[in-house]
C-alpha cells in the first residue's frame, strides 16, 4: 500500500509533538508540586511563627495574671488573658483558611490545648465548625474516671525530643507528608504537616523550657487540582499543535509533491519517447534544483535522440553506399556485364570500399570504447616534443607527396607531459592528417608547443582551405564532414575529430578550433604537464 508523503509527515511530526507534550508535561507535573508544596511551605513557616508569638503571649499573660491558688489576680489581668486567647483564636481561624490547614496545639504529652476546626464538646469559644469524625474520634481518650479528653494518637505526632523518624531542625520545625502517622488514613488526598517545638521562659526564670508544639496539617488536593489543570491544559495545548501541524504539513507537502507529482508524470512520458513536457520552476530551494534538473535531463535526453537518429542515419548512409558499390560491382560481374579484362580494376575498387568501411567500423568501436570508458588510459610520463617529431616521420610520405612544409615553433628541446602516449599519438596523427587533406601542394602546417603553469598548449595550424563560421560548432561531432562533395577528403569516415575530442576528454583536457574561411585553421589543445 503506497503511503504518502503528508501521511508519513503527519505520523512524524505527531509521534515528535506528543512526546514532547507528555516531557514537558511530566517535568511541569512535578515542578507544579515542588512548587506548590514549597510555597505552602513558606506560608506555613510564617504562619507558625505568627501564632507561636501570639501564644506565648497568651501564656505569659496567663502566668502572670494567676494567683497560686488558681484565682485571677485581677479582672484587668483576665480581660488582657481573654483578649490574647480570643485573638489567638482569630488567628488560628484565619490561617486555617488561607491554607486550607487543621491547626492544632499540644502538651508534651501530646494532649490538645487548641484546635480549629474545634474539637466536640470542648469549653472553648462557642464553635462554628468542627474536625471531620473520622478525625476526632482517633484523638478521644477517657481516663480511669471516666473524663474524656483529646490527645494525638500516636507518639510521633507530639513528641518533641530527638527521634529517628522525626527530624527536627534547629529552628524546632519538623515536616511530615502522607496521613499524618494515621490520623488522616481514611483520606483520598496527601497532607503536608509541619509542626514547631513551642519554649516557654516562666516567669522569673531565666530558662526556656519546651511547652509543647504548634501542629499544621495542609491537605495536598490543591497541589492535585493544580496537576490536573497542568494535564488539562497540555492536553489541549496538544491537540491544537496537533491540528496546526496537520495543516501546515498539509500546505508544505502539497506545494512538495506537486512538482514531483508533475515528475513523475512527465517521467513516465520520458519513458515512452515524448521529451517535449517541461515544468514551470516556481522557487529557488531544493525542489526547485529538481525541476531544472529535470528539464535539463529532458533537453539532454532530447539532444541524445536525436545525436542517436543523426548517428544511425549517419551510419546506415555510410555503410549503404560502399555496400550498394559493392554489390553492384559483384551483380555485374556474376552476369557478365563487366567482362574478364575489366574485372580486375573492379575488384580494386571493391577491396578500397573494403578497407573503408573496415576503418568505418574500427573507428565506431574505438569511439564506443572511448564514450564508454572501456579504454584504460595508461597515464605516464612522456615527452611530448619527441612524439611530435615521431608523428611528423610517421606522416612524412603523406606531407611530402603534396609538397607540405612543417614548420616547428617549439622553443623547447624537450618538455614532459602525463598521458597515454598512444592516444596523444592519434590525436597528433588526425590533426596533421586532416591539416594535409586541407592544404593545397605547396601549403605551411606549423606546429607550436607553450607551457603556462601547468598546462602544455600543442597546436596544429594549416592555411589550408578554413572552415566557415557556421560550421565550426560540429566539426567535433561523429559523422559531420565539411567537405560534404568529398572532393578533398575521399576516404575519410568523419570519426577523426570525433575520436580526438573523446581521447582529449579522457584526458580531462580540452580541445580548441579558430578558423577562417580561405586562410586555414588551427587545433590548440591542453596536456597535463611536469612542474618545471
Amino acid at each position: 500500500m503506497k503511503t504518502s508523503i503528508f501521511g508519513k509527515f503527519s505520523v512524524l511530526f505527531t509521534i515528535i509533538i506528543v512526546l514532547s507534550s507528555i516531557l514537558s508535561c511530566v517535568l511541569m507535573y512535578n515542578f507544579v508540586e515542588k512548587y506548590a508544596v514549597d510555597s505552602r511551605r513558606e506560608d506555613i513557616y510564617i504562619a507558625i511563627d505568627d501564632l507561636e508569638v501570639m501564644f506565648i503571649q497568651y501564656m505569659v499573660s496567663y502566668n502572670n495574671g494567676v494567683t497560686e491558688s488558681g484565682e485571677w489576680s485581677s479582672d484587668s489581668a483576665r480581660e488582657d488573658c481573654e483578649d490574647k486567647l480570643k485573638r489567638f483564636s482569630e488567628r488560628i481561624q484565619f490561617y486555617h483558611k488561607q491554607l486550607d490547614a487543621d491547626i492544632y496545639v499540644s502538651q508534651d504529652d501530646g494532649k490538645l490545648l487548641f484546635s480549629y476546626p474545634y474539637l466536640p464538646n470542648v469549653d472553648t469559644l462557642v464553635a462554628a465548625e468542627y474536625l471531620p469524625k473520622d478525625v476526632y474520634t482517633k484523638l478521644i481518650s477517657v481516663n480511669e474516671e471516666g473524663e474524656v479528653a483529646y490527645y494525638f494518637g500516636e507518639k510521633q505526632q507530639f513528641f518533641t525530643g530527638n527521634m529517628e523518624d522525626v527530624v527536627v531542625d534547629e529552628n524546632g520545625f519538623s515536616e511530615n507528608m502522607g496521613d499524618f502517622y494515621g490520623l488522616y488514613a481514611n483520606r483520598e488526598a496527601e497532607f503536608f504537616t509541619v509542626s514547631k517545638i513551642l519554649h516557654f521562659t516562666y516567669p522569673d526564670t531565666q530558662s526556656a523550657v519546651q511547652a509543647g508544639k504548634i501542629t499544621f496539617c495542609s491537605s495536598l488536593d490543591y497541589v492535585n487540582e493544580a496537576r490536573s489543570t497542568v494535564l488539562r491544559y497540555f492536553i489541549i495545548s496538544t491537540i491544537i499543535a496537533i491540528a496546526a501541524e496537520l495543516i501546515v504539513i498539509l500546505t508544505v507537502t502539497r506545494r512538495i509533491t506537486q512538482p514531483i507529482r508533475e515528475v513523475e508524470h512527465l517521467t513516465k512520458d520520458l519513458a515512452k519517447g515524448n521529451y517535449k513536457g517541461k515544468i514551470e520552476k516556481s522557487s529557488n530551494d531544493e525542489i526547485g534544483g529538481l525541476i531544472d534538473s529535470y528539464n535539463n535531463l529532458a533537453i539532454e535526453l532530447a539532444a541524445l535522440e536525436k545525436m542517436r537518429n543523426d548517428f544511425i542515419a549517419a551510419v546506415s548512409h555510410e555503410l549503404r553506399t560502399p555496400m550498394t558499390t559493392i554489390r553492384g560491382f559483384v551483380d555485374g560481374m556474376l552476369d557478365g556485364v563487366i567482362p574478364p579484362e575489366k574485372q580486375e580494376h573492379y575488384l580494386t575498387v571493391i577491396k578500397e570500399e573494403i578497407i573503408r568501411m573496415n576503418a568505418l567500423v574500427n573507428d565506431l568501436l574505438d569511439m564506443a570504447r572511448l564514450q564508454s570508458g572501456a579504454v584504460q588510459l595508461d597515464i605516464q610520463h612522456h615527452d611530448i616534443v619527441n612524439i611530435i617529431h615521431g608523428i611528423v616521420a610517421k606522416l612524412e610520405p603523406i606531407i611530402t607527396e603534396k609538397d607540405i612544409n612543417i614548420v616547428y615553433n617549439i622553443n623547447y628541446d624537450k618538455c614532459i607531459i602525463f598521458a597515454d602516449k598512444p592516444s596523444i599519438e592519434r590525436v597528433l596523427i588526425n590533426l596533421i592528417q586532416n591539416a594535409v587533406k586541407f592544404t593545397p601542394s605547396g601549403g605551411i602546417i606549423t606546429l607550436s608547443m607553450r607551457k603556462s603553469g601547468q598546462l602544455v598548449y600543442v597546436s596544429v595550424e594549416d592555411n589550408g582551405v578554413g572552415i566557415a563560421a557556421e560550421e565550426l560548432p560540429f566539426i567535433f561531432e561523429r559523422f559531420y564532414k565539411i567537405d560534404k562533395s568529398r572532393g578533398l577528403d575521399k576516404k575519410g569516415t568523419g570519426l577523426g575529430l570525433a575520436i580526438t575530442k573523446s581521447i582529449i576528454d579522457a584526458h580531462e583536457q580540452t580541445i580548441k578550433v579558430t578558423s577562417k574561411l580561405g586562410e586555414g585553421t588551427k587545433f590548440t589543445f591542453t596536456l597535463q604537464g611536469k612542474d618545471s
